[in-house]
């Protein structure tokens, strides 16, 4: 409740009054053109009368005639209303509900009703409802609303930045003052294309159309969003009303201007609203508490994640380690693997060599066979052996040569034919030491001596 008590003192202190004196009599006032003004005598409901040019049906009489008399607006005859604001072109009514009715010109917005249609008859601003306002004024193409949470709105023509939105657009709804949000806002006036109003701590803020100094910033330039008065600082400003191309502040409360804003009503309004928001408080207070210990859940989890990527990242070096000496090793018998290949081919080069021999044997007749066979042996060619048909077995045929013939008669391995004994294939021969010489196959006799041939 300490929250509470100090805002209550806070605002009643700023108006410089009791809150219960607000109910008390004030006198009406009108000051300055399109600043909202109200005030009552009694405690009856207030009607609303209108007269004069009913141009674009700003009288509220459902049509365009001029009244010459004063005419009660039959639509609000049942509403208490306890303020209203003029501008130019269209008109604001404010009931004690807190609801805003609008009606005139709309072709830049300002009637809020997300249109730019003229009404002609008194229409409530929907996108109000839900706020209680107590303030209201008009400008030349834009309005503007307090409501009792100290929140202002505007709508209607922002192209010199009146709206205070940050932009130059038009605006059919009412919007937020965003750049006001946080401070209490006791006051509102609308000029032709600016805007001006005052806080908790009595500072001044302008926006809009600066032509001719009007915002007081010591320039001429536009501003679309609210500004402090630097010059009003600490001057104890209470009152400010802004008219075509000056505006005017004042040290003490504007009465007239002031109902409703800090009667029994609204203090209720505004306890309300600071219980409301010790509550939101205090669940934002338990969200960002339940925000910490996740967070905290999270950084063990971080923490976690972080060794067990270490771990795994150690894994994967020690694999990739493994890989790189796999494929080394890969590598090593890939290259044996070709050793080994050309020396397959080599030996098959080389066999391929010794299996083409029999081929020449072949086209040669028995008798230079065994002419060739006598070549090679170590004895002479009159010793049985050259005489011998040719059927040569696995080991010489007289048993005894296995010792007699020298280390240079070596096996021969052959098939044969037993019809005419010429052999058909010779496959291989072992440890024939062949002579240094050649052996001529044109006449079948060595070209060499037979003593050339080694033994």
């Amino acid at each position: 409740m300490g929250l509470m008590a100090t805002a209550l003192a806070t605002l009643n202190e700023s108006r410089g009054r009791n809150p219960r004196e607000s109910a008390a009599r004030e006198e009406p006032s009108a000051l300055g053109v399109g600043n909202s003004f109200g005030g009552r005598w009694k405690s009856a409901k207030g009607k609303l009368y209108t007269f004069g040019s009913g141009d674009y049906g700003r009288l509220g009489h459902g049509d365009n005639q001029p009244k010459k008399t004063a005419k009660l607006v039959e639509v609000l005859r049942d509403k208490d209303i306890i303020k209203f604001a003029c501008g130019p072109r269209h008109t604001l009514a404010l009931a004690s509900d807190g609801t805003i009715y609008s009606w005139g010109f709309g072709g830049d917005g300002q009637l809020g009703h997300g249109d730019f249609q003229l009404q002609t008859m008194p229409t409530k601003i929907k996108a109000l409802q839900d706020e209680h306002v107590i303030n209201i004024s008009c400008g030349e193409k834009h309005s503007a609303a307090l409501t009792s949470g100290g929140d202002v709105f505007t709508w209607g023509d922002g192209s010199l930045g009146q709206l205070g939105l940050g932009d130059q657009r038009k605006q059919h709804t009412p919007h937020r003052v965003v750049e006001l949000q946080g401070r209490m806002i006791l006051q509102i006036s609308c000029g032709y294309y600016h805007t001006a109003c005052i806080d908790q701590d009595e500072n001044v803020y302008t926006w809009g159309q600066g032509g001719s100094g009007r915002l007081g910033h010591d320039h001429e330039h536009d501003l679309a969003v609210p500004t402090l008065v630097e010059s009003l600082r600490g001057r104890g400003i209470q009152g400010v009303r802004c008219f075509h191309e000056h505006t005017v502040a004042l040290t003490v409360p504007l009465e007239g201007c002031s109902v409703g804003i800090f009667d029994e009503q609204s203090q209720v309004r505004l306890l309300q609203k600071v219980k409301e928001l010790e509550v939101k408080l205090s669940r934002e207070s338990l969200i960002a508490k339940q925000a910490q210990e996740r967070l905290e859940t999270s950084k063990s989890a971080f923490i976690e994640c972080e060794q067990n990527a270490a771990r795994l990242q150690l894994q994967n070096d020690a694999l990739l380690a493994e890989r790189v000496d796999l494929y080394m090793k890969m590598q090593s018998l890939e290259s044996s693997l070709s050793v080994a290949a050309t020396e397959r081919d080599n030996l098959d080069k080389e066999l391929k060599a010794l299996v083409n021999i029999p081929t020449k044997w072949l086209s040669h007749s028995p008798t230079r066979l065994r002419n060739f066979a006598a070549h090679l042996s170590p004895y002479p060619p009159t010793t049985p052996f050259a005489n011998m048909p040719l059927a040569l077995a696995t080991h010489p045929p007289n048993p005894g040569w296995r010792r007699s013939p020298p280390k240079a008669y070596g096996r021969v391995w052959s098939a044969q034919s037993t019809s005419s004994h010429v052999p058909t294939l010779v496959t291989f021969m072992l440890g024939v030491r062949v002579a240094r010489g050649s052996w001529d196959w044109a006449s079948g006799a060595p070209s060499t001596p037979h003593s050339s041939y080694g033994a």
